[in-house]
């Protein structure tokens, strides 16, 4: 029944709807006591406030040919529903170990366990290929390398490194048939800037002309043809 209320009452205001003092405002089941049965929380407006009270329903009362399905956690609200007989997703209580904890990634909640895993990266072959793959332990995310083979993927296709290997979704598998834009290293065809060296010029840097052999050899012709004309 209705909560006792005082002599001075009121109204409440629930969203877009008035209740009136004493009017129930309506029921959550938290948790199924057996297949049809629940409990959970009524409310009602009493002297302008919201109150809740324990609540007990039946689902077989309130819809014929429904039970009652455990889809969250006991005693959370709506965790209870009334749901067509066979259609009900029980809720599993997730395992858990001492001292673990959930991971945040780029503004994801993932819980222990967890494996992330990102587009390939590189091709390693016609079919196969490597990628980063990041599982959440003990709060940490731990990235490790994977291989995938396109065939094992989608039968026919084939790996397309679209763009440098080592990039996030560079190596795609493609359909048979399906033309690939292969990724071309073009920085061995630059063109290369060299600088003249001048052919009289030892690699140490010495003039060969006045330092080497042929200096001398010249030096030599001069003195004998000097000495022959004009001694």
């Amino acid at each position: 029944g209705s909560p006792t209320t005082s002599e001075t009452t009121s109204d409440c205001l629930v969203g877009d709807i008035m209740y009136s003092n004493g009017d129930s405002i309506g029921y959550i089941g938290k948790t199924c006591t057996d297949d049809v049965s629940f409990t959970g929380t009524e409310s009602f407006c009493a002297d302008g406030e919201i109150v809740d009270q324990v609540y007990s329903g039946n689902c077989e009362t309130q819809s014929s040919g429904t039970q009652c399905c455990q889809s969250g956690k006991p005693g959370e609200w709506g965790a209870a529903t009334c749901v067509a007989i066979n259609s009900c997703t029980e809720y599993v209580e997730p395992s858990s170990t001492e001292g673990t904890s959930s991971c945040l990634l780029n503004g994801i909640t993932y819980n222990d366990g967890t494996v992330i895993t990102y587009p390939g990266d590189t091709c390693t072959d016609d079919v196969n290929y490597s990628g980063k793959e990041s599982t959440c332990i003990d709060g940490e995310i731990v990235d490790e390398v994977y291989t995938g083979n396109c065939e094992t993927d989608n039968a026919g296709s084939t790996c397309c490194q679209s763009e440098p290997p080592g990039i996030t979704g560079a190596a795609d598998c493609i359909a048979a048939g399906e033309e690939c834009t292969e990724w071309e290293d073009n920085s061995s065809n630059q063109d290369m800037t060299t600088t003249d060296i001048d052919d009289t010029t030892d690699p140490k840097g010495n003039n060969a002309f006045y330092n080497g052999p042929g200096f001398m050899f010249g030096v030599l012709l001069f003195i004998h043809f000097f000495a022959v004309y004009f001694v």
